[in-house]
């Protein structure tokens, strides 16, 4: 083969092909690119926080139209970005706990665990979630969104969140109702004590 055609060769392997895979695979070179994939970016969704966890990036939105609060993990992957898992969670607006997100994800090398609650509530001064050998407290305020975060998996039955007055009583617990006999997922959330 002649040089000319060699080399006409290799410049079109070396750049055309990788454009065409580019354009197939559409990778995200931003955390926020890979985020958008997940939805066609409308009035209706209202971004809220991104958050670092460990491996991670949680994208946090609101949504408006639909009334959900809506989490996208984002992780990077050599030169691009993923985002291959997300939640919701229904509003809840008239509780004294909001919880915003709670994400237990693990894949083949990492592991985080979100929980991002918004206290309306001005009894509730602190609240503590975690593994007994990882319990965190913050400190909140009415109004306050409050963001947990473990670089490993925390069930939510083994996160025994708990969220206190200023004299440490107990007044909110989340996980499922302790008197309901017939649960589902949708009944786990903050309960008072």
């Amino acid at each position: 083969m002649p040089k000319k055609k060699l080399g006409t060769a290799i410049i079109i392997t070396v750049i055309v092909v990788p454009l065409i895979l580019m354009f197939v695979f559409k990778p995200s070179f931003t955390a926020k690119g890979a985020v958008e994939k997940h939805f066609e970016y409308d009035d209706t969704l209202h971004y809220i926080n991104q958050i670092e966890a460990g491996a991670f990036e949680a994208w946090v939105y609101e949504d408006r139209q639909e009334e959900l609060y809506k989490t996208f993990l984002v992780k990077k992957e050599g030169f691009f970005y993923e985002s291959n898992h997300s939640t919701y969670v229904e509003k809840k607006d008239d509780s004294a706990l909001e919880t915003i997100s709670v994400i237990d994800f693990t894949d083949e090398k990492d592991a985080v665990t979100l929980l991002i609650v918004r206290s309306s509530d001005e009894r509730i001064n602190s609240i503590e979630a975690g593994r007994e050998s990882n319990r965190k407290v913050k400190e909140v305020e009415e109004g306050d969104v409050v963001v947990f975060s473990w670089d490993e998996s925390v069930p939510f039955d083994v996160m025994n969140a708990v969220a206190y007055d200023e004299q440490e009583e107990a007044l909110f617990y989340y996980g499922f109702p302790e008197d309901e006999a017939n649960l589902d997922a949708s009944d786990v959330g903050w309960h008072q004590q």
